[in-house]
């Protein structure tokens, strides 16, 4: 799949590092060998990674924080010996080291061994009585299995020995909080959850602004029902961060955390009754109303809240993304609202741009995007997101505006490369021929802009794929692959990427490099199943190496037995060997998994004819003619058999203004080919579409 490139610098050039002082080669060379290591795992190449990282520690063993990014690693290609082994030779390195003992701790919990986790965590405090961490999760580790009785004796001793509290406290009163709730005796559980306020209080002092502890705090006045008190903290909270959305509905969050949401709804309706011009708790109402799934409830408290008090932008914006959800023209009608009151708040801006680009108004986005921006600097806030960037780009692509969807997509590639997968998956589900030629421009003018970057080829080398103009998409990949090289980034170029490149060498004819490009795939990905399946198919359509074709396609199918196309290519591969018995058995099952293929239409119909069957081949050439009237070679075979070829153009022509489906109600599988199989970009306004990281823009060629 297609992902972005590692970060730079990239490791020095060898003949550098010579030049270096002799006390810095060792250092120079451990600094390469982990950027390579962190490349690879980037790339989710953990197996190079590790093979990196050791190195890196064979130059420096004094490299502690190593150890734990090499056993993490192997707990995730379930190599739990080699995790254990590292940790030890961590401790061999410095084995009155309390955190190397920590660490190992953690491998043996991730590895689901809690004993000699427990051991490990006990080991640390031995050697240093005063570390916070072990006995917070050797705590924490039995709190898990339900034991709170030692939970609460590991805490207190904690709390005996170390001078940084807070975290014990901490865990302590959300122990005897969890007590509380487990209570039969009402008396019983507010003893509980008085030792819980005296401790988050006894914390206070240590933090007295540190924001969880409030919330704790808080959470236990609500549950012995003493809103003013808690809404008390909850001011001191909002004073502390004023700017915080989220921290103003934790009044309400606290009360779905203690499972009574009814009464938390009765409760905060009753303060606002004796406080009717305090728009905090309308908006608290607001969002324990959508927490609970009830808009309309959420709806009318959010837009008391726009009528009460001094003007909010966060009563409008809450107000406006309750009513987008069914009704995104009441949520413009509000944001004009909020706007003609408070001109300047660039949120209000930016959510109304999202709005219209949500529903295809793209002027209307474009317009908002640009205000937005304009305010964000003028205030000198934080600027956006790399996802406003990218949302702002995509409403100037539906605009036709190239030149700044180009300077947009810059920005927004120079701020994260990610950025290039998400407005690749909006160009490839366009149906628009204009987007696509659009954005062959646009991609054109980053490419200039961005000499340096080998992924912007690719994109481009992708979409003439895509257009199905291979000779232009060998360029541009030979440009990705000049760009990496020139620019150090030869591993940033994964299998997928010559998977395409050499695909598209193969529809040129060109089957010697293809071959090899193929052969580059799979060295980068040696389970990359398409591939060999593409190469024993391009043999078996030559009739050669058939052999090794059967071979591969065998390979394929261990890894995806049901797949259809691997299935014909197994057919057509017997049938090539003429075993025309064996081919129609397998031509039938993959027809039975893509009945409206016309490669494999063609193919059943090849094989009836060698069956000495005339009718049912010109039953399924005049199938895949209907489906694919292009095929110069089905059309020979009908005209040879005199098959009536206008009133299968017709039908043909038919049949695209009215698209088949199947009986799921999806499109026939051929239809599908190259089409991008990742949704476009979540544009939800709270989280702004995250680019996927390393998208597959096509489903897998499979056949010609």
């Amino acid at each position: 799949m297609p992902g972005h490139p590692p970060p730079h610098p990239y490791p020095p050039d060898p003949d550098v590092v010579e030049e270096l002082p002799e006390d810095r080669i060792d250092f120079s060379r451990s600094l390469a060998l982990f950027s390579r290591g962190y490349s690879r795992e980037l790339q989710l190449d953990l197996e190079g990674a590790v093979t990196h990282y050791r190195r890196v520690l064979e130059i420096d063993p004094h490299y502690y924080e190593l150890y734990l990014r090499l056993a993490h690693h192997y707990i995730r290609l379930d190599r739990i010996d080699q995790a254990e082994e590292i940790m030890d030779a961590l401790i061999a390195v410095n084995p009155t080291h309390p955190q190397a003992h920590i660490w190992k701790a953690l491998v043996h919990r991730t590895a689901e061994q809690p004993e000699r986790a427990k051991a490990a965590y006990r080991r640390a405090m031995e050697l240093d009585p005063s570390l916070v961490i072990p006995y917070l999760q050797l705590a924490n580790m039995y709190l898990q299995e339900g034991d709170t009785e030692e939970t609460i004796r590991i805490l207190k001793e904690g709390l005996d020995h170390t001078d940084q509290p807070v975290a014990l406290m901490r865990l302590l009163g959300d122990v005897y909080l969890r007590r509380s709730d487990d209570a039969a005796e009402p008396d019983r559980a507010s003893v509980y959850r008085e030792r819980a306020v005296t401790l988050f209080k006894d914390a206070l002092e240590e933090e007295p602004d540190d924001p969880s502890l409030l919330y704790s705090l808080a959470r236990l006045y609500l549950l012995d029902e003493r809103l003013d008190e808690a809404i008390s903290v909850f001011e001191q909270l909002e004073v502390l961060r004023p700017e915080d959305m989220p921290l103003k509905w934790q009044l309400a969050d606290a009360y779905i955390l203690a499972g009574r949401p009814e009464q938390a709804i009765q409760a905060l309706e009753e303060v606002a009754e004796r406080h009717p011009a305090n728009a905090r708790l309308y908006m608290r109402l607001g969002e324990l109303y959508r927490a609970i799934g009830d808009a309309e409830g959420a709806r009318i408290n959010f837009k008391q809240a726009t009528q009460t008090g001094r003007p909010d932008p966060s009563a409008w914006l809450n107000l406006a993304l309750v009513q987008m959800e069914d009704d995104w023209e009441s949520a413009v009608e509000s944001l004009y609202a909020g706007l003609q009151l408070m001109p300047d708040n660039p949120r209000m801006q930016e959510l109304m741009a999202y709005v219209y680009h949500e529903n295809d108004k793209h002027e209307q986005a474009l317009h908002h995007f640009e205000q937005a921006e304009n305010l964000f600097r003028e205030q000198e806030q934080v600027f956006p997101s790399t996802h406003f960037l990218l949302f702002y780009a995509v409403s100037s692509l539906h605009a036709g505006s190239t030149e700044q969807t180009a300077e947009l997509l810059v920005r927004a590639v120079e701020q994260d490369p990610v950025a290039l997968d998400g407005f690749a998956h909006v160009v490839f589900q366009s149906d628009t021929d204009t987007v696509r030629e659009d954005a062959r421009m646009i991609w054109d003018l980053v490419a200039e802009a961005l000499p340096d970057n080998p992924f912007v080829p690719m994109y481009i080398g992708y979409l003439n794929s895509y257009e199905k103009e291979y000779g232009k998409a060998i360029t541009a990949f030979d440009e990705a692959v000049e760009r990496a090289r020139t620019t150090g980034q030869e591993d940033a170029l994964d299998a997928a990427f010559y998977f395409w490149y050499a695909a598209a060498h193969e529809r040129e004819g060109d089957i010697e490099r293809a071959e090899k490009l193929f052969y580059e795939c799979l060295e980068r990905d040696p389970e990359h199943a398409e591939a060999y399946n593409y190469l024993a198919y391009m043999w078996a359509e030559k009739g050669m190496n058939l052999d090794r074709a059967y071979e591969y396609v065998t390979i394929a199918l261990e890894q995806k037995p049901d797949s259809g196309a691997f299935i014909d290519t197994l057919g057509w591969i017997y049938y090539m060997q003429g075993e025309y018995e064996k081919a129609y058995d397998e031509i039938k099952r993959a027809l039975e998994l893509l009945p409206d293929d016309p490669t494999v239409l063609d193919h059943m119909g090849d094989i009836y004819l060698k069956l000495d069957d005339l009718d049912n081949a010109l039953t399924k050439w005049k199938r895949s003619f209907v489906i694919d009237p292009d095929n110069e070679e089905v059309e020979d075979k009908l005209a040879d058999h005199g098959a009536d070829l206008e009133a299968l153009r017709e039908e043909a022509a038919r049949r695209k203004e009215e698209p088949e489906e199947d009986p799921d109600g999806k499109t026939a599988p051929e239809e599908q080919e190259d089409i991008p199989d990742e949704e476009a970009p979540d544009s939800t306004p709270e989280e702004p579409a995250a680019a996927p990281n390393a998208p597959e823009l096509f489903e897998p060629v499979t056949r010609n």
